[in-house]
């Protein structure tokens, strides 16, 4: 009786008949039978190229740039010789994955008959598979460009090796319909070309100007700057380079052993926030994006590792605090106690805790936060320690370094 649940009957790809054995063991029936190769059972997804022209399923007229979604899984469940799907959604999460990868694109028709396109992106409609088309990214024009398809993940094997950027009108011809990306199947297999779509450099102009405003690109134009911005029409130029993320700038840089040139030599050494930024700018080889200078140099100051000399307040951009005096100072003085005359602050009495009693206060800090709701809770911490002869303070400093840049005994 136990064997005759082992056996089942399917149809071979020649459209015969056929008994298949198999084993049970501690899984049950369903997923043992979709370990069966001989069975041709796909229950998540399977490869689009298999059944895009010249792949080993005959599903795709040859002759056809597209195919309508919905009849894909159709055509699989009338012929006895291709595998079979356990239900649509099969055909759905194959054809998403293959937007997503870029080996299709998609064209979705709108009830106004309006069309929306994806390609190396989500498909974010909803019931896109009712009406959407599988398109031949070789045959396709689109009408639009997600963000994500310029990046360099997205076109592996035509951007340069980091650092290297590319020119804005080279990035535009790759989506000429003549070229191809490289991408990697299995690992130590070469990699497959895949078309990219045409796509007008206006749209790949818009794609640009989403992924330097995410924050994705760096858009370079003469000593424009932009990340996390959206550029302008005169600063998306076919001339304008483009480059990767930059790395994150470390406050370490910006003193005078990293930009001897932008100080001083004096005992304390000084320059403004706009000699700095120039001189950052010929180590870097490129004007760092002005955002991202003033928010490490705020870190900077913030961390007590530059003071500033002239005026008060945050800094706020370059062209407002480009004249700002900063300054090293030999030692950092110390920070001013907020006290009862400090407008609109409040002090507690001063006390001295033990490392039990801190951790009490530490335990009750949220509830201590939540009933001071909206008053800005601030809590003024110094470590008084007993000097001895020969103490090492390294392991301390890096612990409190870790609670708050710059602090230390």
């Amino acid at each position: 009786m136990k064997n005759a649940y082992e056996l089942v009957l399917h149809v071979d790809k020649t459209g015969a008949l056929q008994v298949k054995k198999f084993t049970m063991g501690a899984q049950a029936l369903f997923p043992t039978l979709l370990q069966e190769k001989d069975l041709r059972l796909f229950k998540e997804k399977i490869d689009a190229s298999s059944f895009m022209p010249g792949g080993q399923y005959a599903v795709w007229p040859a002759a056809d740039a597209s195919v309508q979604v919905s009849t894909l899984y159709q055509q699989f469940a009338r012929r006895p010789n291709l595998p079979k799907l356990l239900s649509p959604q099969t055909v759905t999460n194959t054809v998403a994955d293959a937007v997503q990868r870029g080996v299709l694109a998609l064209r979705y028709v709108r009830p106004d008959g309006s069309e929306q396109w994806f390609w190396r992106s989500k498909i974010e409609v909803a019931d896109w598979e009712k009406s959407g088309e599988a398109w031949l990214p070789s045959k396709a024009v689109l009408n639009s460009l997600n963000a994500r398809a310029v990046l360099p993940e997205s076109l592996p094997g035509l951007w340069p090796a980091e650092p290297a950027g590319v020119e804005l009108t080279t990035l535009c011809s790759l989506f000429d319909g003549k070229h191809a990306f490289q991408e990697v199947t299995q690992p130590g297999y070469p990699p497959e070309a895949r078309p990219i779509p045409q796509v007008a450099v206006a749209e790949v102009h818009k794609a640009v100007a989403q992924a330097v405003k995410a924050g994705d690109l760096w858009l370079v134009f003469g000593n424009d700057s932009v990340l996390q911005e959206e550029p302008t029409a005169l600063q998306l130029d076919a001339t304008a380079k483009v480059f990767r993320r930059p790395p994150a700038l470390n406050a370490i840089e910006l003193l005078p052993g990293a930009l001897k040139d932008a100080w001083s030599t004096e005992t304390e050494p000084k320059t403004t926030v706009g000699k700095l930024y120039a001189e950052l700018k010929k180590a870097k080889g490129n004007p760092w994006p002005p955002k991202a200078f003033i928010s490490t140099l705020c870190e900077a100051v913030g961390r007590g590792l530059v003071a500033r000399v002239s005026g008060s307040g945050p800094l706020v951009s370059l062209a407002a605090d480009g004249k700002v005096e900063l300054a090293v100072k030999a030692s950092a003085p110390a920070a001013a106690a907020p006290t009862e005359g400090t407008p609109g602050r409040k002090l507690s009495a001063r006390v001295s805790l033990s490392p039990g009693e801190l951790q009490n206060l530490a335990d009750g800090a949220s509830t201590l936060t939540k009933s001071l709701a909206g008053c800005d809770v601030q809590f003024e911490v110094a470590v008084s320690v007993k000097t001895r002869s020969g103490m090492d303070l390294k392991v301390a400093n890096d612990l409190l370094g870790k609670v708050k840049g710059g602090w230390s005994l």
